[in-house]
């Protein structure tokens, strides 16, 4: 089906290391998608103190129990955006938050999927970097469900997902004083 090959095709770009011309292919879908443009951290600072204040209104296990993800064009628009968050981390790493963001707004309005463990750390990750201790704790709370969920789910289709849930954990331990 097509989503699914334009998802294979970005794939070969990334793996290709092709990252230029993988960067402008996945502008071009999320276009042709209809989505959001992505934006800096600093412009959508206040969009995710929103989804944050939404987020804290949820508890745990509902987040935990959200239905399936039905949409075939929802479910593969989340999977390209987590396919394309790693290399983002190389070609301009102050859009991942926008993805973060992205994913969380489609989980919450349309279901959890394969990606929902990645879905919540990278939204882990991006609250981290916000810095206030609330975000810190809310990034804190958002690993731990990300593990919960891939543990719940069996899902294998992560990639760095223990990367960025490590990274989020350790914002919570206590720093040594020597």
């Amino acid at each position: 089906d097509k989503l699914n090959c334009i998802r294979v095709k970005l794939k070969a770009l990334i793996h290709g290391e092709r990252y230029e011309e993988a960067m402008g292919y996945f502008l071009e879908i999320v276009k042709d998608f209809g989505e959001p443009a992505l934006l800096p951290m600093h412009e959508i600072q206040e969009d995710m103190k929103a989804m944050n204040s939404v987020m804290k209104g949820l508890a745990d296990e509902t987040l935990l129990s959200l239905l399936t993800m039905k949409q075939k064009r929802t479910i593969a628009l989340v999977k390209i955006y987590c396919d394309f968050s790693d290399v983002l981390l190389f070609i301009d790493p102050s859009l991942v938050p926008s993805i973060a963001l992205r994913c969380m707004q489609l989980t919450v309005q349309e279901g959890l999927c394969s990606k929902s463990p990645i879905v919540f750390a990278l939204y882990a990750k991006s609250l981290s970097s916000i810095g206030t201790s609330n975000d810190i704790g809310e990034s804190v709370r958002f690993g731990r469900l990300s593990k919960t969920l891939q543990e719940r789910m069996g899902s294998s289709d992560c990639g760095s997902l223990d990367m960025m849930v490590y990274y989020v954990m350790g914002l919570a331990q206590p720093s040594g004083s020597d």
